[in-house]
């Protein structure tokens, strides 16, 4: 992302200097009082001048006696970008206004320095371990980068600070942030951690430049809800406080990625077998189709590249109006080992692969989790509902949508940190009654220009595929083939006809229950968006039960990747050809086309669907950040 710009320590308080005292220039990117048009507050009065944030764009150099009341008169003033303009205002009031405060409006944001723009990170350590290496782990800034990841602050220049005047930041609540002081104004890189008995009058006369960087996310929004108050105190020579100022900050959220975001990156595992080749060249084909560059393989023999990590980001205003972002994967809470320090599925450690400058990555899991209930900590059980508004309550970054209920939900400290996130308030459905239990199994979300919020669902509709094979065969193709030329298992075929499916009680009664299944969660889907029965897409396909649960009997068309807008990769169904086309193939292809969504189909028959997944669950996207500042949405 764009570089921030830093103010290093220059006289900055000119305007408050004595008479004559204006001909100090003001540094590049921060706004002047002529710019500003007037150093009052909001309300046209002036800040009181001692120990209340006077500012150094009050003029007071207009005559010697102002000159001398500056040098006199204690000038107590810390700033934050609480304008969110990406710059500090060191002469005006647009970053001292409301500063103690945080709203939709106004208040500073910092981020959790979890990346590594050095990319010193050892990747073959202990998952414990794993985490433990990030910029914020040690106490130095590591590069310009690096720099770039601090939230500027800065303690105005009182250029009559008497000798033996001294400087205090205090941290409200500690341990959650680190503050770092800029000590070479031609040094862009040299930080060293705060000390309070390091800065006194000297350094105050001349100002001091300040980086805040996040120790680390919310995890708990009851043991720190990710707010901090940074209180700048000045005391005299016996000890006398001169005034205090306070600032309120926030850490970024972490934020996952709606489908409807243009895609950048494809990740597919890279395995070397035939089916994985076939599923990769077919995707490959359709994200050139799409103008996208070709897949990113993640070398792990685990091909469900969907379920072991999530694509993320973070944010704080950056220069020019820009979003200074860290990218985030999250590691999924999938428990694999009965290990102390290694417990956690292994191709997980890809999100850790990816970290990096402005990348991080972040894990969180009990051990001792439900091991029968292991499959929900899978990211297929993890997606995010598109950007909406409903009953007067916006959704600008949309929402998480999750499989979970009382009663078989997902890793509670994992769920946990997702919640304290705030910003995309999850809808959660209940998915027991299927076998893998995600949420991906039934349900996507598509772009649609006709729907009022820009998009709509698309949904498994076992109740259509029925109907579809009995028009077939009430057409007289009953012995039309589904399936033909493939295999269960190495000696096992799985071709059948449309009137062997039609009399199979089994996969009858087990799509009978789906459809009723599927309409539960689409009715809380419907309740939480406010999406129409006549907007919804239908993706047909029947599910049979296997061990008591439920799972796809046909390649479940839903269960693929949005590859852009325009662009749906769907898992090839193998239905009953007619007239040379594929019914199925053809059902998906006209649903989409009102959309302007061109279907492809993918292969993925042998390394998926008959191992109970598909296109999506071997697939994985790293999206375009949202234009939606998460600090405009008023949570």
């Amino acid at each position: 992302m764009g570089q921030r710009r830093f103010l290093w320590p220059i006289m900055f308080a000119a305007a408050c200097t004595s008479a004559g005292g204006s001909g100090s220039s003001i540094p590049d990117g921060v706004a002047s009082q002529a710019e500003t048009g007037s150093s009052d507050g909001p309300d046209g009065t002036k800040p009181d001048a001692v120990g209340d944030d006077l500012s150094a764009g009050d003029d007071l150099s207009n005559d010697a006696d102002a000159g001398a009341l500056a040098s006199a008169e204690p000038i107590v003033d810390l700033r934050v970008d609480s304008d969110r303009s990406g710059d500090l205002d060191l002469v005006g009031l647009l970053d001292d206004t409301d500063e103690a405060d945080w709203s939709a409006a106004r208040g500073a944001v910092f981020l959790a320095n979890l990346d590594d723009d050095q990319s010193s990170c050892d990747p073959d350590v202990d998952d414990i371990d794993l985490p433990k290496c990030h910029d914020a782990a040690d106490e130095q800034v590591n590069g310009e980068s690096d720099a770039a990841d601090l939230a500027p602050l800065a303690i105005l220049a009182w250029p009559g600070a008497p000798d033996g005047t001294t400087v205090g930041l205090a941290v409200d609540p500690p341990g959650h942030v680190r503050l770092f002081r800029h000590v070479e104004p031609t040094n862009p890189i040299a930080w060293t951690v705060w000390a309070d008995e390091g800065v006194g009058a000297a350094e105050l006369r001349e100002g001091v430049s300040l980086g805040l960087e996040g120790l680390d996310v919310v995890r708990d929004s009851a043991v720190w809800d990710g707010f901090v108050t940074v209180t700048l105190s000045v005391v005299d020579d016996q000890g006398k406080s001169l005034g205090e100022d306070h600032v309120r900050m926030r850490v970024s959220p972490v934020m996952t990625m709606h489908h409807l975001l243009d895609a950048e990156v494809a990740y597919a595992s890279k395995l070397a077998e035939q089916s994985s080749v076939d599923f990769r060249e077919d995707l490959d084909t359709a994200l050139a189709a799409e103008g996208l560059p070709k897949l990113v393989g993640a070398p792990y023999d685990d091909q469900w590249n969907q379920d072991y990590f999530e694509t993320a980001y973070m944010a704080m205003p950056g220069p020019q109006g820009e979003q200074h972002v860290l990218r985030v994967q999250y590691r999924s809470a999938n428990v694999y080992e009965d290990s102390v320090k290694n417990p956690l599925r292994y191709a997980g450690r890809f999100a850790f692969d990816l970290r990096g400058p402005d990348s991080a990555a972040i894990q969180a899991f009990d051990q001792g989790h439900d091991p029968s209930m292991d499959s929900l900590n899978s990211f297929g059980n993890t997606e995010t509902i598109p950007p909406y508004s409903k009953d007067g309550v916006d959704y600008p970054l949309g929402r998480l949508y999750r499989g979970s209920v009382n009663f078989f939900y997902p890793d509670a400290v994992f769920s946990k940190l997702l919640e304290s996130q705030q910003m995309q308030p999850p809808v959660y459905v209940d998915t027991s009654w299927l076998l893998v239990g995600h949420v991906d199994e039934t349900v996507t979300f598509l772009p649609s220009k006709s729907a009022a919020r820009g998009w709509t669902i698309g949904v498994n509709d076992a109740r259509l595929a029925k109907k579809m094979l009995e028009a077939l065969e009430a057409d007289g193709k009953g012995t039309a083939a589904l399936f033909k030329g493939r295999y269960w298992s190495a000696v096992k075929k799985a071709d059948t006809t449309v009137s062997k499916v039609l009399d199979d009680e089994d996969v009858l009664t087990s799509s009978a229950k789906a459809a009723a299944e599927t309409d539960a969660q689409l009715a809380i889907l419907m309740e939480a968006t406010g999406v129409t029965a006549d907007e919804i897409v239908p993706f047909p396909f029947l599910h049979e039960e296997q061990s008591g649960y439920s799972v796809a009997y046909q390649p479940g068309t839903v269960n693929g990747i949005l590859i852009s807008r325009t662009g749906f990769g769907a898992p090839k169904p193998y239905g009953p050809v007619v007239n040379g086309k594929d019914v199925f193939e053809a059902q998906v292809t006209e649903a989409l086309q009102p959309l302007g969504i061109k279907a492809y189909f993918i292969e993925d028959w042998n390394l998926y669907h008959r191992l109970l997944g598909e296109v999506h669950c071997g697939s994985n996207v790293t999206r375009a950040i949202p234009t939606a500042r998460w600090w405009e949405t008023g949570r």
